[in-house]
């Protein structure tokens, strides 16, 4: 590894401790997110970014936050909650999300009251319809032809279906906002262009919805091509470690990089009789809901301006900060594609933050406050962190990942073990002592282990002791 690379691994590493900004949520939901964390056991982090994905489907297309003449910016988030099995990704999903699953379940049943009512008005017009059928022709222009009823459409706004096929066909029903929801987004990227060999424009679509573009959708199987206007799509997942290489695979055009990525540190695991209050849920579903029906019958979006103090704040954020880490050349190559995207973001982030004040009945909705574009700024500066720690997960080799494998788990062994119990529980693959004296090898070369050899007073076969050197061993990454 070279010292370019060190230098990375030591700039995500010791961002480990750095925590999601709880405090850019209203104190109610605050209190709503920690108390969820403590219950399920599980890192805040998880939870906050999926209320802040629930609070961009709330928003959707009925908000736009309007930057210049011919810059406006709706608040979409590509979003994967990163960590091993068991640190509890899937419970903490759907506690953030409780808002979202929870209105989605009164749709259901409000579409499925509609549904009975047409099927029995629609038995009472095939009743009506061949009585009027069975009046003689002549007579027929007198009497009043039955209407058939128009069949009920269930407002869907969720879904796990990544095929744009299937996608395309819920936008055309309902494009003003849509939560793609999977519990293993690995599954997103892979079913991307499954039925083209990979051929396709699968993903260049999903680029198009990150921006809230229009779309044309031409399918073979479809007469006419299908054109959405303004879709929108928010994307909410979970993903291991492991699979960000395969994630990460594909064209370079920029996907990965539209990617916010939340990769905290792990929180010790117990067991606890901790519970949510009742009452910060019930403000929870209350609090979007209020968001998600802010200017519900109007299609056209509703355009909100920055306070000349937020404008210049965010101004002064990008010139003064982001972008002058952008124009260094200590900013690493593939670093330069996601600092770009987090650009929209922080504008998004800002709309937010509004959406979620609103939802509190804390603000209007009416222009974004200088408060909400500090906030937003506090976002960004996390989620570069989390940027930097998954591109040191890409760009790490395979001996580094070893290395971090091996060191994690001597950690939850207190700090040493054997030659011999690191290749018989085969740490790091190692499966026997050759390829345990390598690894541990490349360790000392490292500094970041030593050993030590104990001979029993009996005699006997030594015993190889490998300790990690506390003050330079490698951070968690």
């Amino acid at each position: 590894m070279d010292n370019n690379q060190l230098t990375v691994l030591e700039e995500a590493g010791g961002a480990n401790n750095v925590t999601f900004p709880l405090h850019v949520f209203p104190e109610p939901l605050r209190e709503y997110i920690n108390e969820s964390a403590d219950a399920i056991n599980c890192p805040a982090d998880f939870i906050s970014m999926a209320v802040l994905s629930s609070f961009s489907l709330a928003v959707g297309s009925k908000v736009v936050a309007d930057v210049k003449n011919i810059w406006k910016e709706s608040p979409v988030l590509f979003s994967a909650i990163v960590a091993e099995p068991g640190a509890k990704k899937t419970p903490a999903l759907k506690a953030g999300a409780l808002a979202v699953f929870q209105l989605q379940q009164e749709l259901a049943q409000i579409y499925a009251t509609r549904k009975q009512a047409y099927i029995k008005n629609n038995e009472e017009f095939d009743k009506a319809f061949e009585k009027w059928r069975s009046i003689p022709k002549a007579k027929r222009e007198f009497e009043d032809k039955p209407v058939k009823p128009i069949p009920p459409t269930l407002e869907q706004i969720t879904t796990n279906d990544a095929t744009i096929e299937g996608l395309s066909a819920l936008l055309q029903k309902q494009p003003l906002r849509i939560l793609f929801i999977q519990d293993e987004l690995a599954g997103w990227v892979k079913g991307m262009n499954q039925y083209r060999q990979g051929n396709g424009a699968d993903q260049e679509k999903w680029l198009s919805l990150w921006s809230c573009e229009d779309i044309i959708i031409n399918r073979k199987s479809e007469d006419e091509a299908i054109y959405i206007r303004r879709p929108f799509v928010s994307v909410l997942g979970c993903l291991q470690p492991d699979v960000l290489n395969d994630f990460s695979k594909g064209k370079d055009n920029g996907f990965l990089d539209r990617i916010l990525f939340v990769v905290p540190g792990p929180v010790k695991l117990e067991f606890t009789n901790k519970q949510v209050e009742e009452y910060l849920k019930c403000d929870y579903i209350k609090a979007f809901k209020r968001m998600y029906f802010f200017n519900y019958k109007d299609e056209n979006p509703a355009i909100i301006e920055f306070s000349p103090t937020a404008y210049q704040k965010l101004e002064d954020y990008m010139n003064d900060c982001h972008y002058r880490e952008m124009n260094s050349d200590e900013l690493p190559y593939y670093l330069r594609g996601i600092w770009s995207k987090f650009v929209g973001y922080t504008i998004r982030f800002s709309i937010i933050i509004e959406a979620m004040k609103y939802g509190y009945s804390i603000g209007k909705l009416n222009k974004i406050e200088l408060s909400s574009v500090e906030k937003a700024i506090e976002l960004t500066e996390y989620f570069k962190i989390q940027a930097k720690k998954v591109q040191n997960i890409l760009h790490s080799s395979t001996m580094d990942k070893k290395i971090e494998m091996a060191i994690q788990k001597i950690k939850k062994l207190g700090g040493t073990i054997s030659l011999r119990n690191f290749y018989q529980r085969k740490i790091a693959g190692c499966k026997n002592k050759t390829s345990a004296e390598n690894l541990v090898s490349e360790m000392i070369d490292r500094s970041l282990v030593e050993t030590e050899k104990i001979r029993p007073k009996t005699g006997g076969k030594e015993t190889i002791l490998i300790k990690l050197i506390r003050d330079n061993q490698q951070p968690d990454i």
